[in-house]
């Protein structure tokens, strides 16, 4: 499958509230029973939706994986850069589909209560559960392998594929073309595995669930919930790309030269950083913008700050870039030679309009010449100084004038 590389993943994702009876908790035995881990239906806020097979694959993988000790659940979502000891507050076990649901029981642990970081867990799960359920919320962590779409045929035509070391890849189809996204259709998300239920309350951070990544490159995930609780550095950046080189710089992890001496091709991608941090059109779900206007700045950033880039490493940049504006989903090959014709046309149009320019200050020239001439004949003006100087500075010798010689002289 040819890739086009999009961006690292392995979402978190939060699924509908988790709704408790009474008479699904053994508070003697620490049991919570049928919790809905997530259920058939659109991910709110997140631009995909969830079908059956989604929630079948869930369980399955679940058993697989599982079955034996049971799936961790943690309090909360855990940052991805500090340790998770001391957030597990129990264990999901009997994996099951409930008509659209994919449900388990939850085991608590007796040790809950003692954990040096929230201690009363066990406590708080089982109180909460009886008091107000609605306002507890299951969120799973998993990894996706494939987003995709249904035709007019109604068959699956795959849009993105994860691979596995979570980087999302364009799918083209048969042919060879990169498949088209079709924003009026729903998007839908196929799980390839996953990793934990966590507990999480109405009122936590966990609104934004299914935007950080869970990987081992930490830094990602620092910086994606860095942005995600500090708005304001969105549009700091966007209005001062500047000021992150020079920070980067006094971290003595300097990308290339501050902008007084940035070439053109770095300026330029100050403005793809201006863009990418640029306020994000509401017509389109946050996470279908995010897939159209992401770059992997990281690796062209490397790539712009070598003293002699090669051709390929050229090449990369300049696809990264015509990823980055889109460039392969707004035309096809047709209309780029299009594109193509309509420029060479252009510039010819150009060329011959400085050429008549030319032209015209030429034949100019041969009047004056044959002005000055007739004054040198003129009897009674037998000495002109300055018309013959005039003359010996414009009778040059003629040149053909053609389009060919016009460009040699433009510099083509």
């Amino acid at each position: 499958m040819a890739k086009e590389s999009h961006k690292p993943t392995n979402r978190w994702f939060k699924s509908e509230r988790v709704t408790f009876g009474t008479s699904n908790i053994d508070a003697e035995n620490g049991v919570l029973s049928g919790v809905i881990m997530c259920q058939v239906g659109e991910a709110l806020g997140h631009g995909v939706h969830l079908e059956q097979s989604f929630i079948e694959d869930g369980i399955k993988k679940a058993n697989e994986n599982f079955k034996k000790k049971g799936m961790k659940a943690r309090f909360g979502h855990p940052s991805m850069s500090n340790e998770t000891l001391g957030s597990e507050m129990g264990r999901f076990k009997n994996f099951r589909v409930e008509d659209d649901k994919m449900v388990a029981d939850l085991h608590l642990f007796d040790s809950a209560n003692l954990s040096p970081t929230h201690p009363g867990m066990k406590d708080w799960m089982i109180s909460q559960a009886s008091e107000d359920p609605e306002a507890i919320m299951c969120s799973i962590v998993f990894k996706p392998l494939y987003e995709y779409q249904y035709d007019e045929d109604n068959k699956r035509v795959n849009i993105w594929y994860c691979d596995k070391k979570g980087i999302w890849n364009r799918c083209r189809n048969q042919n060879g073309e990169m498949t088209h996204y079709d924003p009026k259709k729903d998007l839908f998300v196929e799980m390839d595995d996953i990793y934990f239920c966590d507990i999480v309350d109405q009122g936590a951070a966990t609104d934004k669930l299914f935007s950080a990544n869970f990987n081992s490159d930490k830094f990602s995930v620092i910086a994606t919930e860095f942005l995600n609780d500090n708005p304001n550095i969105d549009d700091f950046i966007r209005d001062n790309p500047e000021k992150l080189f020079e920070f980067l710089h006094s971290r003595h992890a300097e990308v290339f030269a501050p902008s007084q001496e940035m070439s053109e091709g770095h300026t330029g991608l100050l403005n793809s950083i201006k863009k990418f941090f640029s306020k994000k059109s509401s017509t389109n779900s946050p996470n279908q913008e995010t897939k159209k206007e992401t770059m992997n700045f990281q690796r062209s950033l490397e790539i712009l700050g070598k003293e002699t880039p090669s051709a390929e490493e050229l090449a990369e940049v300049k696809s990264e870039i015509q990823q980055f504006t889109g460039a392969n989903e707004k035309f096809t090959k047709e209309e780029l030679d299009q594109h193509v014709e309509d420029a060479k046309s252009a510039a010819e149009n150009a060329k011959q309009s400085e050429l008549d320019q030319a032209n015209t200050e030429i034949q100019s020239l041969k009047d004056k010449v044959q002005e000055l001439e007739s004054a040198s004949a003129d009897p009674e003006n037998p000495e002109n100084p300055s018309g013959k100087e005039e003359l010996e500075t414009a009778n040059q010798p003629e040149v053909p004038y053609s389009v060919k010689t016009a460009n040699e002289h433009l510099g083509d």
